[in-house]
């Protein structure tokens, strides 16, 4: 070979394996298994942590209790006799609390209250019969009721959305809404006694009962940067099936600010109506009724 051709093939081979090199130093290296091609809006999480989270939010509900009772052993089926001539409709600082635990989409729940009344210095304005004791104008008397409810649900978040994500990685709004099924009970116990006096001797009668009925609801909330999140629940349940039966219809509203992750301040307001059925004809015990009033706690997220 000349020299002038030894030379043309160096040079020629220099050229191709110059361009190989520029053409594989452009390309991005090959992602590993711990990096992530996506980009940042993907890896934001969506309007639930995806995480087990447990969640305490113990409260004061400042309730009231309206409605009318029918005793057994009544002169009539009809007979009936209202709260509020017992006394007994007057608001009450009760307990009120919810406990959750959400992973993913699930979400199991248990909340419950307490309330608890009574008064000795009743006087009937108006001719009223608990059961077989009589009250006419004047008669004073002493009555009580106490009533739990205990709700226990699991949920499932079918709607989950955020929208506009922040240089934080938090979203300006996240919007979720579940849907629950489960069961709720009562326990309610009830006295009202005539005292001595224009009416005739001292009368009493009491009756207790513990009911039991599934429940299906719906839960939506939206949540605004991380910090306030407003919430919207109502439920329905019944347990038509027997003469010792019950229905009830639930409705509660409330706000939480955090001004921590783990640590809110919620105020709300909640409707529960409800009628506790147990027997027929002069042996029923009736007792139609309403709890409703504001209530204020705390949320603790962990």
């Amino acid at each position: 070979m000349r020299p002038c051709d030894r030379v043309l093939t160096i040079l020629a081979t220099s050229v191709v394996a110059s361009a190989l090199l520029a053409t594989a130093s452009a390309e991005p290296p090959a992602p590993t298994s711990t990096e992530s091609t996506a980009p940042d809006a993907l890896k934001l999480p969506l309007a639930d942590d995806r995480t087990w989270t447990v969640q305490f939010e113990p409260a004061v509900w400042y309730v009231a209790q309206a409605g009318r009772l029918t005793m057994p052993g009544g002169a009539t089926s009809g007979d009936r006799i209202h709260l509020s001539e017992l006394n007994l409709d007057s608001p009450r600082a009760s307990p009120y609390g919810e406990l959750h635990l959400r992973r993913d989409r699930w979400r199991l729940g248990v909340s419950g209250f307490w309330f608890s009344a009574s008064d000795r210095a009743a006087e009937v304005s108006d001719p009223q019969r608990a059961g077989p004791v009589a009250l006419v104008p004047g008669d004073r008397v002493s009555s009580s009721f106490d009533l739990w409810s205990v709700d226990a649900v699991a949920a499932y978040r079918f709607y989950d959305r955020a929208w506009t994500p922040l240089p934080s990685g938090h979203n300006a709004l996240a919007l979720g809404v579940d849907a629950l099924v489960g069961a709720r009970v009562y326990d309610l116990d009830t006295r009202v006694e005539r005292l001595a006096g224009v009416g005739g001797p001292g009368a009493s009668v009491s009756e207790s009962g513990f009911y039991a009925e599934p429940i299906i609801g719906i839960k939506g909330d939206a949540e605004f940067f991380k910090e306030f999140t407003i919430d919207l629940q109502s439920t329905l349940g019944a347990q038509p099936l027997t003469d010792h039966n019950s229905w009830s219809w639930d409705l509660q509203v409330d706000g939480t600010w955090r001004p921590w992750p783990n640590f809110g301040i919620q105020v709300g307001y909640r409707q529960f109506v409800y009628k506790l059925n147990d027997g027929t004809g002069r042996d029923q015990f009736l007792f139609r009724g309403s709890s409703a009033g504001l209530f204020a706690g705390i949320e603790i997220r962990f």
